[in-house]
């Protein structure tokens, strides 16, 4: 990824543990995970639906991590954006799937706050993968 403000990535986990309809496994992994990426916490919410799935939010002063979870599907949904740098962005993301421990995943880096971004006259947005 080329120089950016910031760094997003954006994974999907499918076939995860049973942990992912856990709160207080989830609350952890992504609380070591920012202690892990050297991240500093500003606040947190999780919250455990009725009869299944986990949303939370850690903001960080850096940005935030986030995940939503479907235990009837095995799917978890996980985003990590940071203003600190690409590799700490990386080390929370690899942690956290590391410990749900999925039958695979996918991983999308996007780098925010391009500001050398070339821009095309008759475009308004440039899409890139």
């Amino acid at each position: 990824m080329e120089e950016a403000l910031a760094h997003h990535i954006i994974g999907e986990l499918y076939s995860t543990s049973e942990n992912i309809n856990d709160l207080k496994f989830i609350k952890k992994v992504f609380m070591d995970a920012v202690k892990k990426a050297g991240l500093t916490v500003l606040t947190s919410k999780f919250h455990k639906f009725k009869p299944h799935g986990v949303s939370g939010f850690i903001m960080i002063s850096e940005s935030h991590l986030s995940i939503h979870t479907w235990p009837e599907s095995g799917y978890v949904a996980i985003d990590v954006f940071t203003c600190g740098s690409l590799s700490q962005c990386r080390e929370a993301y690899e942690y956290i799937v590391s410990m749900f421990k999925p039958a695979y995943h996918t991983k999308t880096e996007i780098a925010r706050g391009k500001l050398n971004q070339p821009r095309d006259s008759e475009k308004d947005l440039i899409y890139e993968r």
